[in-house]
């Protein structure tokens, strides 16, 4: 969790398991310059012990013969290892490991010239961000503050050991690992190959000697302080130096400055021949050890150190289970990684400088091991290190040059030491001092306090909706809150944050984390790293609770995702947590908030009589109801068969007697709410019964969520004289046509109702009809007997249809039954049974008690096993089938229904009957005795008879006689009829569309019965001394007759063959004959021409 610090009530508080720890290195680089001390303040420098590079120059310079052997020993996989590793040039001037320090800033000599020595090194980079050739990083001279000239070659960047880091006198070289250059103000550095020869990145540091003018518009009368801002890390930290400017120069004082020059440049000849002079004389005594502190470096006498060790005493809070605990000799490893030692320096005179060191950086410059600076011991006692410097080590007191300019002066200082906290805690483990904890009586020291994470799971429980609901996270953040207790007693305030607040700390997780075992959506909250005691061993309280501002702790609503009225009950469930198993206001580490998809529902149902159609005393008839309330929750695999009744808050199972003596509405609403119905009446018989009491609501959700499905169950209870009724579901509708229907609900997702559900669904209605039955019944026959034997794949769908019998009639309307119209199949034709008989029983009467009558009509013929294409045109009312290869057309004829009261049956009787029909063309031609064609004669004029001839040879002459003159005339009709007595009339048109050519159109193909029909034409009168010979085809429905007149001469024979099949066209075979001529007795010879003749249609 993030470290917070608010105003709540008048009053700060902190959150205090989590310590953000600021530390800041302030060093001063004093710089006298005419009188006026420039100083240089940095922040945030990162100290970091390491080993010192023996000798860099060796480290990267190698020689031809081990160049080669190099070479010669690589193995492949290392060469391809290398390649893989080439990516491209990074930019690191954001990130965060990347430190800067000044180690020096000095007056060059040239008027407000400076020379700058700018430091940096990578911090304990991770893999991912190694540095590799290319790679760069920048900065910027601000130009407020500074000028620096652009570069016109690259500059090389000097390396020195990570211990010289900010000391000005640190040895560095050039080994090729870096170079800058500079331009508008920008000094960006480039890396080069010898920066990949460097073992660890993190043990060097890198040096850019820049030279700069202060910009004298940036100076005061006054010293002033000023921020240098380098560069900003990727997380927003500035990498920033902190400057005190110069007052401005008065131009005299400079000019004596300038005429004194010589005078000081002598001065300090002089002062450097007497150091010279002094450091020779005490080249022969040991030279005094010396430390850099601040970029200052410090002598001092061995006999100056610290005399006493440097203690702090460290206490390990976690019930005495050190299982995780780092022993004495894991803790002395992980301070000396982790840990810093604060130097502060007096001087005489007051000034005074800091640094904080890392203790390997101080165990350097110190000489000595990390290890022999720092011990940890254990002090006794439970859970109780001491952790200490020993004596000898650390300098008490010793001297400096504080002023670089009087080299003469040496100044006595004294050194301050201070051990500090690890710059985090062990894994586990909480840091806290004893200023953290109320309690007076606890030591004085550091405490790790033992950790853990704090859990609790959000159920959300929305029945068959598991996605997350729209704006419940954010509700759940903004209304619930942690709260946490610092002192022991009761009487002690409870702290707390919302969980928004939490949010944005990055030890807080808050996420969906899956689903329950009922396939509930479980969000989880985890506040990582709490401490779990307090500084005095005493366990720390904490729970998550609705926040205190919230008016309706128990519920929560008006989110986006919530219908209006519905709302998300809050329960919490501790169970499983020790100790407060039993608390229900409240979660603990371990516990849940469970959050249920609650609402109120209401139910209304609505009955009706069928019976107001019938005599009046029908109503009298009416049997006694009860009504019962149930209900079933809407989930995956129930329905009405999984209800349970429905109980008040009594433990009554809600139920409402209708007493039909007392009650005689032809329709009213069911309601089992206590008091009255909308009619403002007394509900009839509910002293008998259980209704809901008073203001009492349904439940919208079961336990889990899910919505509940009510409905109500009508029972007919056993009432002398009652008449018998069904039970239909749904509302009775007046369709376009003008019948009924019934108009049903049903619930969400359900199409259609079985047949055994009985429910009357909220807003659904039940009807009870009159249950008398009658019989439908349809007689079905093909007249086809030309085709008898090509119904097997055929199939006719029949559709009941009726209306109100009586007067006026209403309209014919399709039977209909759960909502689907009533019909029956017949299959199965042959040769033998071209008839087929189906049936259902019907019901007498209609939703509102007036008697029905019934008929069938043909709705659909199919032909094919499996074919659904539909072979009845509902334009025409025409059927095509293909029957031996022709399509044949069918028209259904419909009998006259009669109802049979004795046996309370309607019969429609249906026929379909063959409708082809085909043409007649005849066409006349005139002959020479030569046979050949000429000229008819002059106002010839012939008459023609078409005759038909039925499968039992009957001829009869078919409409009028016929005159053909030469002449075309407009078209005439005459109609036919198929049988005598029975049948449709056909219309027939024909005219002599071309000279001496006559067109007959539209004979009927069939009989009645399906036998086909044969035609002929013959020449009933023409022109004296002519002769008529005939020649007949019948082909693609059309019979075409050619008459030839001839002067008289010769015989003409005519043959007509008649068979006797019953017009079964389908197996007949070809049929020929030969004329003989009679030569004598009983001697015939075939007549050359009319031998093996075919005969056609």
């Amino acid at each position: 969790m993030k470290d917070r610090k608010s105003d709540k009530k008048g009053k700060h508080f902190y959150i205090r398991w989590k310590r953000v720890i600021s530390v800041f290195l302030v060093f001063a680089i004093i710089v006298t310059m005419a009188g006026v001390n420039l100083y240089v303040q940095a922040e945030n420098p990162l100290d970091v012990q390491s080993e010192e590079i023996k000798d860099i120059t060796k480290e990267t310079e190698l020689s031809e013969e081990e160049t080669k052997d190099t070479q010669e020993n690589t193995p492949e996989d290392k060469q391809e290892t290398k390649e893989e590793e080439i990516r491209e040039a990074k930019d690191f001037s954001q990130l965060r490991e990347l430190n800067y320090t000044l180690a020096d800033f000095e007056p060059s000599g040239e008027d407000l010239w400076y020379q700058m020595k700018v430091d940096a090194y990578f911090e304990q980079l991770p893999e991912s961000e190694a540095v590799l050739e290319g790679d760069t990083f920048s900065f910027r001279i601000p130009e407020e503050l500074f000028y620096i000239e652009d570069t016109k070659n690259p500059v090389p960047v000097e390396i020195g050991s990570i211990s010289g880091f900010g000391d000005k006198k640190a040895q560095c070289k050039d080994i090729s690992a870096a170079e800058y250059t500079v331009k508008n103000q920008k000094v960006e550095v480039t890396l080069k190959k010898g920066i990949s020869e460097l073992e660890d990145i993190s043990s060097v540091f890198m040096r850019m000697n820049l030279s700069v003018r202060v910009e004298s518009k940036a100076l005061d009368e006054q010293e002033k302080a000023a921020d240098w801002v380098l560069a900003t890390s990727s997380d927003g930290t500035e990498k920033k130096l902190s400057l005190i400017l110069p007052a401005k120069e008065n131009r005299e004082d400079k000019d004596k400055a300038d005429n004194n020059k010589e005078e000081k440049k002598e001065a300090a000849a002089k002062a450097s021949l007497k150091k010279t002079e002094k450091t020779e004389t005490k080249s022969e005594e040991e030279e005094k050890p010396s430390i850099t502190v601040g970029g200052k470096e410090i002598t001092f006498d061995e006999n100056d150190t610290k005399k006493d060790a440097l203690t702090q005493e460290v206490y390990w809070v976690d019930n005495n289970n050190p299982q995780n605990r780092p022993g004495k000799d894991k803790f002395q490893e992980f301070y000396i990684e982790n840990a810093k030692i604060k130097a502060t320096v007096t001087a005489d005179g007051g000034t005074t400088f800091q640094e904080e060191i890392s203790v390997k950086v101080l165990a350097e410059r110190l000489g000595v091991k990390p290890e022999e600076l720092i011990e940890v011991s254990d002090a006794g006692g439970t859970g109780h290190y001491r952790l200490s410097v020993n004596p000898g080590i650390l300098p008490e007191k010793g001297s400096m040059f504080l002023n670089p300019e009087d080299p003469e002066t040496e100044n006595d200082v004294t050194f301050q030491w201070e051990l500090m906290p690890p710059q985090k805690a062990p894994d586990q483990y909480y840091y806290m001092n004893e200023m953290d904890s109320e309690d007076e009586d606890v030591p004085k020291g550091w405490y790790y306090v033992k950790t853990q994470d704090f859990t609790v799971q959000i159920v959300q429980r929305s029945g068959d909706d598991k996605a997350e609901i729209e704006g419940l996270e954010e509700e759940i953040l903004n209304t619930f809150s942690y709260y946490w207790k610092y002192n022991r007693g009761d009487d002690s305030e409870w702290e707390s944050l919302t969980l928004k607040e939490l949010l944005d700390s990055v030890q807080v997780e808050f996420a969906v984390a899956g689903t329950g075992p009922n396939e509930e959506t479980i969000y989880t909250l985890t506040i990582k790293d709490i401490p779990i005691y307090r500084a005095d061993g005493t366990v720390n309280q904490y729970y998550v609770g609705r926040t205190e501002a919230v008016e309706q702790k128990d519920i929560i609503t008006g989110i986006d995702g919530l219908e209006k009225e519905d709302s998300l009950k809050i329960s919490y469930e501790n169970d499983k947590v020790a100790n407060v198993g039993t608390v229900t206001d409240k979660v603990y580490n371990g516990g849940q908030v469970i959050l249920t998809l609650s609402g109120t529902a209401e139910y209304t149902g609505h009955k009706s009589w069928g019976d107001t159609g019938v005599e009046e005393d029908a109503q009298e008839k009416r049997p006694d109801l009860e009504f019962q309330l149930w209900r079933y929750t809407k989930k995956d695999g129930e329905d009405y068969q999984h209800a349970s009744p429905v109980q008040n808050k009594n433990g009554e199972i809600v139920i409402l007697t209708m007493d039909s003596s007392k009650w005689n509405a032809d329709e009213f609403t069911i309601d089992f709410q206590e008091g009255k119905n909308e009619d403002g009446r007394e509900l009839p018989g509910l002293e008998k019964g259980n209704a809901l009491l008073g203001d009492e609501k349904l439940p919208k959700y079961d336990p889990e969520g899910y919505e509940y499905i009510y409905f109500a169950r009508e029972v007919v209870k056993s009432t002398s004289g009652a008449a018998s009724y069904n039970k239909l579901y749904g509302e009775v509708v007046k369709n376009e046509d003008g019948t009924l229907s019934l108009k049903d609900i049903l619930p969400d997702g359900q199409t259609t109702r079985p047949a055994a559900d009985t429910s009357i669904y909220n807003g659904g209605t039940i009807v009870n009809q009159l249950s008398d039955k009658v019989k439908t019944k349809v007689e079905k026959s093909w007249e086809a007997a030309s085709f008898q034997d090509e119904f097997q794949d055929v199939r006719v769908v029949m559709t009941l249809q009726s209306r109100v019998s009586e007067e006026p009639k209403g309209s014919w309307g399709t039977v209909m039954k759960n909502g689907k119209p009533v019909t029956v199949t017949l299959k199965d034709f042959s040769a033998e049974q071209l008839s087929q008989t189906g049936e259902v029983s019907s019901d007498k009467y209609d939703y509102d008690g007036y008697e029905l009558e019934y008929r069938w009509v043909e709705t659909a013929v199919y032909q094919g096993k499996d074919s659904t294409t539909n072979l009845l045109d509902p334009d025409t009312g025409k059927i095509t089938l293909t029957q031996a290869g022709t399509e044949v057309s069918y028209t259904p004829e419909y009998g006259e229904t009669i109802f049979n009261e004795e046996e309370k049956t309607y019969t429609t009787p249906v026929k379909n009957r063959m409708s082809d029909t085909i043409d007649y063309e005849v066409t006349k031609k005139w002959q020479d005795k030569d046979e050949n064609p000429v000229d008819p004669p002059e106002n010839a004029e012939i008459s023609l008879q078409l005759y038909r001839q039925d499968h039992l040879t009957n001829v009869v002459e078919t409409g009028p006689v016929i005159k053909l003159d030469g002449k075309t005339d407009e078209p005439k009709t005459f109609e036919v009829k198929l049988d005598e007595g029975e049948g449709g009339l056909y219309t027939v048109t024909y005219y002599e569309d071309q000279p001496w050519h006559l067109s007959v159109e539209g004979l009927p193909k069939y009989g009645s019965g399906g036998h086909e029909f044969s035609y002929v034409v013959l020449e009933t009168a023409g022109v004296s001394g002519y002769v008529a010979r005939y020649s007949t085809e019948f082909k693609d429905d059309t019979y075409m007759t050619t008459i030839i007149n001839a002067p008289v001469g010769g015989s003409s024979i005519y043959v007509k063959k008649m068979w006797m099949d019953d017009s079964d066209v389908q197996h007949r075979g070809d049929v020929y004959f030969t004329v003989y001529e009679r030569k004598g007795e009983k001697q015939f010879i075939p007549v050359a021409g009319a031998d093996h003749v075919k005969i056609t249609e």
